[in-house]
């Protein structure tokens, strides 16, 4: 992954486990029984300007990057280890490791946890995850109900205070991932229904906004520096994968490339129609 300021990369390598031919396994955990689990990740950072390549991480413990602060002098690194009191009996240690001097500090301790971005100011993260990301304050089911911890949330993480907030608690779609668009808005991909459309949320107002991507799927994407524009890639029951770009501002997108114009140029599609349907509890 780039720097911000493209003066590094940090990457990762995988270590391979010794092969062991003694003839017996001792599982050190549950875990240990899965395929290739005694192999470590390790990062490292390549610097651009001086070709210098070093080791930031030990091999003792696979390591995970999150995210590289806005500064360039830190990374929000991830190691995973078993806990057996809680599902799904893993926890994830998030730390901060700073690349001066490779001194790390301790954020949180979370499960069901999938991506965490900084904030362009580099005071809070956004972060995805599951119901009970952190603790309960992204459960939203009956008294009784147990929350489905594949449900995608968005929580807003403050380094400094160590408190974290639910931002999509009520919001019935599953974000899938997120972007910073600047320090008040993030452009979200989430799961509704058949349909993968984006979203823009104002952390200011508290308002989720549906954006006319042109696709029913849009898949990877990405947003601009300046947080106005985005580019993506999308298809549709009805549209073989395209390119986009959108303008976010004006809620605009436009077609930017179709690779396969020429194969689908004498194909037509048939009608395909919504089917919605409730049942006598009210559940569509």
């Amino acid at each position: 992954r780039w720097a911000a300021d493209g003066s590094y990369i940090v990457f990762y390598t995988t270590m391979k486990a010794k092969k062991d031919d003694r003839g017996i396994h001792r599982l050190t955990t549950p875990r240990d029984r899965w395929p290739n689990f005694r192999n470590r990740t390790v990062l490292h950072m390549l610097d651009l300007t001086s070709g210098q390549q070093m080791q930031l991480t030990s091999s003792d413990v696979s390591t995970s990057l999150y995210a590289i602060h806005p500064n360039n002098n830190t990374i929000l690194i991830g190691q995973t280890s078993d806990d057996f009191a809680n599902r799904p009996y893993t926890k994830t240690d998030l730390k901060l490791l700073n690349l001066a001097d490779l001194s790390v500090e301790d954020v949180t301790s979370v499960s069901w946890i999938a991506q965490a971005v900084w904030s362009p100011d580099g005071k809070r993260l956004a972060v995805t995850g599951g119901p009970r990301l952190f603790g309960d304050i992204g459960v939203n089911v009956r008294d009784g109900q147990i929350p489905n911890d594949y449900d995608g949330q968005v929580y807003l993480y403050d380094i400094a205070s160590k408190n974290a907030t639910a931002l999509t608690r009520t919001f019935n779609p599953s974000v899938n991932s997120m972007k910073w668009r600047d320090n008040k808005n993030l452009l979200l991909n989430v799961m509704e229904g058949e349909y993968q459309p984006l979203y823009n949320y104002n952390l200011r107002s508290q308002v989720f906004r549906k954006m006319n991507g042109g696709a029913d799927v849009i898949g990877a994407f990405d947003v601009s520096s300046d947080g106005n524009t985005a580019v993506y890639f999308g298809s549709g029951v009805k549209s073989p994968g395209k390119a986009y770009v959108m303008e976010l501002k004006k809620n605009k997108s436009n077609l930017l490339h179709f690779p396969a114009r020429s194969e689908f140029r004498n194909t037509t599609f048939g009608d395909v129609k919504d089917f919605r349907f409730k049942n006598s509890r009210g559940d569509n």
